[in-house]
């Protein structure tokens, strides 16, 4: 309507600028062997990424992180804590990692010692046994598969040294590897015998003794 013309703004117009999104580069997880925790040590110096070309965001501040499972593997994912970053430039916040964190937790190393074991000739053989050492954290208890062995039998010499190995003993928890073994003895002990004189034996005065 060519009978009016634009003066202006009939009232003051305002709106918010919001912080743009960026996310944080240039940190790593270091592996770790098992230790039943999640705790996870982080290295690196963060960065920030997506910045506007000619702008700057120093990023500064500690970054902590935890691997989302305490067991042992491989690429387990690792969550970090960005709460502690700060930026030198307030018209950009942090939003989360560039890419996913990841380590490996390796298995924990046991001791495995057999216990000393002995018998009698002849006998039958004795349950072998061992005891362990290496548990980790609140852990009260590993679990094996297969069995430790000896080439000892019921029958073997008396006197020869006889070995008790690890044999197919192994550990049934990823958590745990058997990294030392120490190896037993087994001694093998002469059977006892009961010799009894046969009775009623004589000879006549003068003659040779009988067998």
């Amino acid at each position: 309507n060519s009978n009016y013309f634009i003066a202006g703004i009939d009232a003051a117009m305002t709106a918010a600028i919001t912080p743009a999104s960026v996310t944080v580069s240039g940190l790593s997880v270091a592996n770790k062997v098992y230790d039943a925790t999640t705790a996870a040590t982080m290295s690196g110096t963060p960065t920030a990424f997506g910045v506007l070309t000619g702008d700057t965001a120093a990023v500064s501040g500690a970054v902590s992180g935890a691997f989302v499972s305490a067991d042992a593997g491989t690429s387990i994912a690792v969550t970090a804590n960005l709460a502690g970053l700060s930026l030198s430039n307030s018209n950009y916040q942090i939003t989360g990692m560039t890419a996913a964190l990841a380590a490996d937790i390796a298995a924990a190393p046991l001791t495995v010692t057999a216990d000393n074991k002995s018998m009698v000739y002849g006998s039958t053989s004795p349950v072998l046994t061992y005891a362990y050492t290496g548990l980790v954290g609140g852990d009260t208890s590993a679990s094996f598969n297969g069995a430790i062995v000896t080439n000892a039998t019921s029958t073997s010499s008396v006197g020869s040294a006889y070995t008790i190995t690890q044999g197919t003993l192994a550990s049934l928890s990823a958590n745990y590897r058997i990294a030392t073994f120490n190896a037993g003895s087994f001694r093998i002990g002469a059977r006892p015998l009961t010799v009894t004189v046969n009775a009623g034996q004589s000879k006549v005065y003068g003659s040779a003794d009988p067998s």
